[in-house]
């Protein structure tokens, strides 16, 4: 989410001037191309797509790749495997704009119009694939965020060795660890609140010979960041900045949107959830909750599959 205040808001939305989109090349050296401007971009070609849950199923964890889609003309340098960082730039006016001083239609403006410019990040990552299009000419960019790279980066071992060597280690301790071993950081401190993530500090109680016996060797980073933030009772995600961030229900967020170009909706009767499964030891079940069942959250974390007991770390979610 891009946080302007309502001031700045309201002037974009209605006395913007015009908009366009900037991608910059932060690693490129000199000689090499550094930017794409909006003169190469295809109109209405950009589209960036977020998601922290599943759309067919209610799940927390997250850590879905964020993506980015874009069309390019008149660019010839090879641009997969880039890291890049996306822009818009916004002008709007400042001052109310009036024709001139007679009765008469005319283009003049009255001197000393002001006006602004805020330039917002839109989203980090690396480009996965730039194809030519039945156009020569044009290239359509596909670009992830850095949950791409962690699905694709074993860690099997890597856990493993956790489990063997430090059984006890808190959550927390565990999160940023595996966010380092990726050359990730979260956003300013903010995983470590534990009034956002109450289970910060709880220790885990792994089990190597468990983990050795459940645990695929297929198992990846982004499988283990995502159960880490299911612990938490939370959804990961890399915000537009490229930092990891959390989400969860204690703070809720809402904002009302009163103007838009296109807009879908699907009504949904809510619940609250009232009890909560986890496996954990390998095949064994705790519940907490009210046994009426109406709204269960069932988990399968592979994490608290490899505990000794579970019951700390499933309690605070309440």
């Amino acid at each position: 989410m891009i946080f302007i205040n309502s001031y700045r808001k309201s002037k974009i939305l209605s006395e913007s001037v015009y908009r366009e989109i900037i991608i910059k090349f932060p690693d490129a050296a000199d000689g090499e191309l550094q930017e794409i401007g909006s003169e190469n971009i295809i109109q209405d070609s950009f589209e960036l797509t977020r998601s922290i849950c599943d759309e067919n199923e209610f799940t927390l964890g997250g850590c879905i790749a964020g993506q980015m889609t874009v069309q390019v003309v008149n660019i010839e340098e090879e641009l997969n495997g880039k890291n890049i960082q996306v822009y818009i730039n916004q002008r709007f006016n400042t001052e109310n704009l009036y024709p001139e001083d007679t009765l008469y239609p005319d283009d003049t403006l009255y001197p000393g119009m002001q006006s602004e410019v805020i330039s917002q990040t839109l989203f980090t990552g690396k480009i996965n694939s730039s194809l030519r299009q039945k156009n020569r000419a044009v290239k359509e960019i596909i670009a992830y965020d850095a949950l791409y790279e962690a699905s694709n980066i074993l860690a099997y071992n890597y856990f493993l060795n956790a489990a063997k060597y430090s059984p006890n280690q808190k959550i927390g301790d565990m999160v940023e660890a595996v966010l380092g071993y990726i050359g990730l950081s979260d956003d300013a401190g903010h995983l470590s609140n534990v009034k956002l993530n109450p289970n910060w500090e709880e220790k885990l109680s792994l089990s190597y010979e468990i983990a050795e016996s459940v645990c695929n060797d297929k198992m990846t980073v982004l499988d283990l960041l995502q159960a880490l933030c299911e612990l938490n009772a939370a959804w990961g995600y890399i915000n537009r900045n490229g930092k990891f961030l959390c989400r969860n229900f204690i703070k809720s967020d809402t904002e009302i949107i009163d103007y838009y170009a296109d807009l879908e909706f699907e009504e949904f009767e809510q619940q609250d959830i009232n009890m909560l499964q986890f496996t954990y030891n390998q095949n064994k079940t705790y519940k907490y909750g009210s046994s009426n069942k109406k709204s269960w959250y069932i988990s399968d974390n592979i994490i608290a599959k490899c505990c000794a007991d579970i019951s700390a770390i499933v309690k605070n979610f309440h």
